[in-house]
């Protein structure tokens, strides 16, 4: 009865090649309800999940003191820039797997601990997507400040450029890893069809993700205990996203992302 009860909550399911083109309506009010509703029922093992990944980026933070010092008081720019690009690198596997348990119970599904297995399987191209995202945010980073070099923009404007490009940049690539470890993709394909996808409900997304990061601030300010529930609905948010508008597998999904591109 209780499986029952829950399968009926689930928004309808989406479809990869009707987002494409535009015909999937994102509800916010219903998504985020969705969001907080799965989180309650699946907190502890994302809970034990988002630790897993703390413990691992706290090692890789141990050994980068190591290997690639940063002094606090004479900080170096080269080993900062290889500290994040690094630690982005390794770490992006294994957050998948917190992207993935979010995808399944949006669907439903238990997420297991062999689904660690499969994510880590896929670990070349989860890190191909992350080093995809890194060179468009070097790019964007250049633009901006060949742009303040040339033009003389006043810093204010400057900074709010790169916070627009690079907040929007995050959001057209965030069913990418979902694509990759669901749908199977290259990173390549899967950043095309992120983004062609996200294209197409930028409004509705900007402003579901916009409240969840309000949502984020507010559950940090009581000694941050708040965000013992609100990171694991974060993931699951975008799981509840990724199930309304790409749903399950259905056949050769590149093939759509083409065909609807030339089109």
């Amino acid at each position: 009865m209780n499986q029952q009860k829950q399968a009926t909550q689930r928004l309808p399911v989406g479809d990869f090649s009707r987002a494409l083109r535009g015909d999937i309506k994102l509800a916010v009010g219903a998504s985020l309800q969705r969001s907080w509703d799965i989180t309650v029922r699946a907190l502890p093992l994302m809970l034990t999940a988002l630790a897993v990944v703390i413990a691992i980026n706290l090692l890789l933070q141990g050994l980068f003191n190591q290997w690639i010092p940063v002094d606090p008081e004479q900080p170096n720019l080269r080993n900062q820039v290889l500290q994040g690009l690094i630690g982005m690198l390794v770490m992006s596997p294994f957050v998948a797997y917190l992207s993935y348990a979010g995808l399944l119970n949006a669907r439903d599904e238990k997420p297991l601990w062999s689904h660690w297995q499969w994510v880590l399987g896929a670990a070349q191209r989860v890190i191909a997507v992350t080093a995809i995202q890194a060179v468009l945010m070097v790019i964007i980073v250049s633009v901006i400040i060949v742009l303040q070099l040339a033009l003389g923009l006043p810093l204010g404007l400057v900074m709010a450029l790169l916070f627009v490009a690079l907040a929007y940049l995050q959001l057209s690539l965030i069913l990418a890893v979902p694509l990759v470890l669901d749908q199977q993709l290259t990173a390549v394909r899967a950043c095309i069809g992120s983004w062609l996808v996200v294209s197409k409900v930028s409004f509705p997304l900007m402003t579901l993700f916009g409240l969840m990061l309000t949502i984020l601030f507010i559950s940090a300010l009581p000694l941050m205990l708040g965000l013992l529930f609100t990171v694991p609905m974060l993931f699951n948010l975008t799981g509840v996203v990724y199930d309304q508008l790409i749903g399950p597998k259905t056949g050769p999904a590149l093939a759509v992302v083409e065909d609807d591109h030339v089109a």
